[in-house]
């Protein structure tokens, strides 16, 4: 398999989503975000790459901004890529990228940890990621989390803090919004149907599911939404209030998740950060470490550093 001959541009409504959700079915590297229902909510207009009868498959989240049609990762996507039963080489994932190099000038997106790009006509960047396997006991699970993270456990605990099953989507994403890092409030209004459609539709599934963590005075100081789809459990969305972050209440919540799923064939997804303070609170539950890659094109580049150039022009003016 060289020759990208074998590749397939297929607009979404001529995707065949049977044979395309049975190839993310069986792909080593299979995610949520590459099923079609996933694609759906956050890309309505996914196009795709296919090679063969679907032995490899590749979305396309495009949307159009200026006139230009740009293939950009889509909004609660981490990871996205060519996804397959079969091995997935170098020459393969490269084949996949002339075909997307041939149609788009503006491309920035993210690749799933099993594909390794090694050409040229895209900037690549690593991105980080943690994930925990929760197949031995808790006992076994908790001896490797870190110390600073016991002792915000037993913090949490001499504050009272409990946790309940959170069932009130809107109520959970005006707390995901009102509690949000400045550079990500905007981020999360901006998106907010989607991310209730997606929460929603995964909830009415049982493949969603919200803890809360209350107070001694019942007030809601933290929550987390965990996506539960083939083994995998995403820690997709969350946030705690000013107090719930005192309390160290997150590191109780995600602790309890642990506890209370601990001795199955499940995988915690983390999601990653390349910011530190995030990234050491993943690793500090024992998290193992995965890269993945960022692609751009080189003109998306050059219009983003443009674009923050003005934008800190305008700051210190």
């Amino acid at each position: 398999m060289k020759e990208g001959s074998n590749i397939r541009f297929l607009k979404s409504n001529q995707v065949d989503l049977k044979k395309w959700d049975l190839c993310i079915d069986h792909s080593a590297n299979g995610k949520m975000y590459a099923y079609s229902w996933f694609l759906d909510i956050v890309s309505p207009d996914w196009d795709a790459l296919v090679w063969g009868d679907y032995q490899y498959v590749m979305p396309l989240t495009t949307r159009k901004s200026y006139g230009f049609k740009m293939m950009l990762q889509p909004v609660a996507t981490q990871q996205l890529g060519i996804f397959s039963p079969f091995d997935i080489s170098a020459d393969i994932v490269n084949s996949f990228m002339k075909e997307i190099n041939s149609r788009f000038k503006l491309v920035n997106i993210l690749l799933n940890s099993r594909n390794h790009y090694q050409g040229s006509n895209f900037l690549s960047q690593n991105r980080s990621n943690y994930t925990l396997t929760l197949d031995k006991s808790y006992e076994l699970i908790s001896q490797n989390y870190s110390n600073n993270t016991k002792r915000n456990i037993k913090k949490a605990l001499s504050k009272d803090l409990y946790v309940f099953d959170l069932y009130d989507i809107d109520r959970f994403i005006e707390l995901l919004i009102n509690n949000a890092a400045p550079d990500y409030k905007g981020y999360y209004q901006k998106n907010r149907r989607t991310i209730e459609r997606l929460i929603s539709f995964a909830s009415k599934r049982k493949m969603a599911s919200i803890l809360g963590v209350y107070d001694s005075t019942n007030n809601l100081c933290a929550a987390a939404c965990f996506f539960e789809v083939m083994g995998i459990s995403y820690y997709l969305f969350a946030c705690s209030t000013p107090s719930g972050k005192d309390q160290q209440a997150m590191y109780l919540l995600v602790d309890h998740y642990i506890k209370n799923h601990c001795e199955q064939d499940i995988t915690i997804d983390f999601e990653g950060s390349n910011k530190d303070g995030i990234a050491r609170f993943y690793r500090s539950f024992g998290g193992a470490h995965e890269q993945y890659q960022c692609l751009q094109s080189s003109y998306y580049r050059f219009l983003l550093n443009i674009k923050n150039r003005l934008i800190r022009k305008r700051n210190t003016e």
